[in-house]
């Protein structure tokens, strides 16, 4: 390597930018209780989206090409905003998975429209959601036994982390969730699957990470 030159030209371009962005920002902002003041939904999706497309230029003007972008999960299947709402049984917070699929398709909105302003630029928006709520409402056919409780029986106070030596599921591979927010290996195994290889658009659009890291 001979200096920045050698580093722009030869290595930024063919490497992958990884992107996951979104959830905490319903999650700990948008939808927290003492938000008494929410703007409108859509109005708060735009505005992540346009401060998202704005640092993806930022990126792009350092020499980034490859982005590979992960959507947002289904937050409203999660155990923490499940026990928010003392929600028991199957099922899911359909208006917060609303607010998901509403900033998916802004997402996607975004590649699409982002030729003109990053020329050049290739994308791979990887559908966690899509690829989640598979698992969530197919358990049995990919081996899982547990959709909406957490591996970790005991959380802490935030109703996210696990609590500090608490109790652990025998055999997290049959579980969706590891805690009140994230999922398991074996899920995230799942979406790093479908995220290299999977032909369908609606798992990743529009072309895999396998396809984007050959060009």
């Amino acid at each position: 390597m001979k200096g920045h030159d050698f580093l722009h030209d030869c290595f930024l371009p063919k490497s992958l930018f990884v992107i996951g962005t979104g959830g905490n920002d319903y999650l700990l902002n948008y939808y927290q209780p003492r938000n008494t003041a929410r703007p409108q939904l859509s109005d708060f999706t735009r505005s992540l989206i346009t401060e998202l497309s704005a640092h993806l230029q930022r990126l792009y003007a350092l020499g980034a090409r490859k982005f590979v972008i992960f959507s947002i999960q289904p937050m409203g299947c999660t155990p923490v905003v499940r026990a928010s709402l003392n929600v028991t049984g199957a099922g899911c917070v359909e208006p917060v998975n609303g607010a998901a699929l509403l900033f998916n398709g802004e997402l996607r909105s975004l590649v699409d429209a982002a030729g003109p302003r990053m020329p050049g630029a290739s994308f791979s928006v990887v559908d966690s959601y899509k690829i989640i709520k598979d698992l969530l409402d197919h358990p049995r056919k990919h081996g899982i036994r547990e959709t909406y409780r957490a591996c970790c029986s005991e959380l802490g106070s935030s109703g996210v982390l696990c609590r500090k030596g608490g109790p652990i599921c025998r055999d997290r591979t049959k579980y969706v969730f590891f805690d009140g927010l994230h999922p398991t290996d074996v899920v995230n195994a799942r979406i790093a699957r479908k995220g290299f290889g999977s032909e369908s658009p609606r798992e990743a659009y529009p072309i895999n990470i396998k396809k984007l890291a050959m060009l």
